[in-house]
C-alpha cells in the first residue's frame, strides 16, 4: 500500500494539473528552406516563395497561402516584414480550404487593417470585437515599414482569439466560428515576408462538426490569376478573355468563330466548381416558362407561354468537350444548371429530359455572384447551385468519356460575365 503525505499528493496534483493545462511545446510550420507543410491555393506562379529564411509574398494576385493542417487552440507566433506600404497583418486563422463563393479569399478570422483588428469576414462570425487598444502607440518600437520585422502573437482558446504586437496587446474578439481551421497567410496588394512561424497546440475544447472550417478535399486551381495559362486562348480571343487578378473576365466581344474558352486538358470523371458574376446591367425581357417535363409551356394557340423577368446575359459550362452537355447559367425562369441539349431534345426518352430540368430556381439577383458545384461521373451529372441541388443524377446519353471543358459564349455582343474560384477534383 502506497501512502502520500500532503504535500506529497498535492504535487502529483499540481504536475497533473499543469500537464493538462499547459500546450505542447512550440513547433516551427515553416522551416525557413521551402513550403513543404502549405499549400498554394491557386498556384500562382511566383507569388509565394522562399528566400533566406522567409516566405516571400508579392502581393498579387489577391489569394492566400494555407497551412495543410488545421488547428483549434494554439498560440501562433511569426515575424512580419511589410514592404510597399504594408505594416498591418496578412493573416487568417480558421480558414476554410477554399475561397468563399465570390470572394478570392476563404471564410474566417483576419488580423489586418490599419489597427491590426480581430475581424470574420466572408461568412465568419464572432460575436464581439475590440479595437479600443489598437492604436499607433500600442505597438512599441515604433515600425518602419520595409525596414523593421514586427512580432505578432495569436492566440485562440475556445473561440476567443487575442492579437499581441510586440507583447502589447493591440484587439481581440470572441465567439469565433469557426474555430477550427487552417492558417492562412494573405496576398493583397503588397510585398509582405514572414519568418520564424511556430505554433504552440493547446488543449482541444472539442468543437462541433458544424464548429469546424471546411476541409480540403483535393480540388485543384484551374486559374492561377496571373494569366490563362492552361486555357486554350486563341488570337481572337486576346483582349475579350482576360485575366483579372482573381478573376476571368470577358467582355462578349471574342473574335473567334467559337467563343468560348476551354481547358487544355480534357477531362473524365471530376468534381467541378466554379462562381459566376454577369457584369451587364440586367433588363427586362419575356423568357419561356419551362416545365418539369422539359417542354417549354404553351399558350393556346401553341405558341410558347411567356413571362416577364430581368434578364442579365447568358452563359454555361460546356462538359467533355460537347456543346450538347452545356450546363445553362442564366437568370431565366427554369433556373440555372439546365442542361439545355438534353432537355430540348424531344427525340430522348421524356425522364432523360425531365432530369435535365432544375428541381428548384437557386439563381441569386443579378449582379451578384453564383456558386456551381458540377459532378460529372460516367454519364451521369449533378449540380448543385448555391447549396441547393439543382439537377440530381441526370443521365447523359452519348456524352463523350473524356473530353476539355469550356466557358461558354454563343450568342451576341454585350454577353459580359466573369469567373473565379474554377477549382477541379478529378475522380477515379
Amino acid at each position: 500500500m502506497i501512502r502520500y503525505g500532503m504535500m506529497g499528493l498535492w504535487g502529483i496534483c499540481w504536475v497533473i494539473f499543469s500537464a493538462c493545462g499547459k500546450g505542447q511545446q512550440p513547433v516551427e510550420i515553416f522551416n525557413g528552406e521551402d513550403l513543404s507543410g502549405w499549400v498554394n491555393v491557386i498556384n500562382s506562379p511566383d507569388t509565394w516563395v522562399v528566400e533566406q529564411g522567409s516566405i516571400v509574398c508579392s502581393g498579387t494576385p489577391t489569394s492566400f497561402l494555407r497551412s495543410e493542417s488545421q488547428y483549434e487552440n494554439f498560440l501562433l507566433r511569426f515575424e512580419q516584414l511589410g514592404l510597399n506600404g504594408s505594416d498591418s497583418g496578412n493573416i487568417i486563422i480558421h480558414s476554410d480550404a477554399l475561397p468563399a463563393p465570390g470572394k478570392p479569399l476563404p471564410r474566417g478570422i483576419r488580423m489586418g487593417g490599419k489597427k491590426n483588428t480581430v475581424a470574420a469576414i466572408n461568412g465568419a462570425q464572432m460575436d464581439d470585437s475590440s479595437d479600443a487598444r489598437a492604436k499607433e502607440e500600442a505597438v512599441t518600437p515604433p515600425i518602419t515599414p520595409g525596414k523593421d520585422w514586427v512580432a505578432y502573437q495569436i492566440e485562440s482558446l475556445d473561440g476567443k482569439v487575442t492579437l499581441k504586437i510586440n507583447g502589447t496587446t493591440v484587439s481581440e474578439g470572441s465567439g469565433a466560428f469557426p474555430r477550427k481551421g487552417y492558417i492562412s497567410l494573405v496576398s493583397d496588394g503588397a510585398e509582405v515576408r514572414f519568418r520564424n512561424i511556430e505554433i504552440e497546440i493547446l488543449p482541444s475544447t472539442d468543437p462541433g462538426p458544424n464548429e469546424i472550417a471546411e476541409l480540403d478535399q483535393g480540388f485543384v486551381s484551374l486559374y492561377n490569376g496571373k494569366d490563362l495559362a492552361g486555357w486554350d486562348l486563341k488570337p481572337g480571343h486576346i483582349n475579350h478573355w482576360t485575366a483579372r487578378d482573381w478573376i476571368i473576365d470577358y467582355d462578349g466581344k471574342s473574335e473567334e468563330k467559337d467563343k468560348s474558352l476551354w481547358t487544355e486538358k480534357e477531362y473524365g470523371d471530376f468534381i467541378l466548381m466554379a462562381d459566376l458574376l454577369f457584369t451587364r446591367e440586367p433588363e427586362l425581357e419575356m423568357m419561356p416558362i419551362v416545365l418539369p417535363s422539359g417542354d417549354n409551356a404553351l399558350n393556346e394557340d401553341g405558341s410558347n407561354k411567356l413571362v416577364e423577368g430581368s434578364y442579365a446575359g447568358d452563359t454555361g459550362i460546356y462538359l467533355r468537350g460537347n456543346s450538347k452537355s452545356q450546363v445553362n447559367m442564366g437568370n431565366r425562369p427554369v433556373g440555372s444548371g439546365e442542361i439545355y441539349g438534353y432537355r430540348a431534345d424531344k427525340s430522348l426518352p421524356p425522364e432523360i429530359r425531365a432530369a435535365a430540368v432544375p428541381k428548384v430556381n437557386a439563381d441569386n439577383p443579378p449582379g451578384t455572384w453564383n456558386r456551381f458545384v458540377i459532378t460529372m461521373k460516367g454519364d451521369t451529372v449533378s449540380i448543385i447551385l448555391n447549396g441547393q441541388l439543382v439537377i440530381d443524377q441526370a443521365k447523359l446519353p452519348g456524352i463523350p468519356e473524356k473530353g476539355p471543358i469550356a466557358l461558354q459564349d454563343d450568342h451576341a455582343d454585350n454577353n459580359t460575365f466573369q469567373f473565379a474560384n474554377l477549382f477541379i477534383k478529378e475522380l477515379d
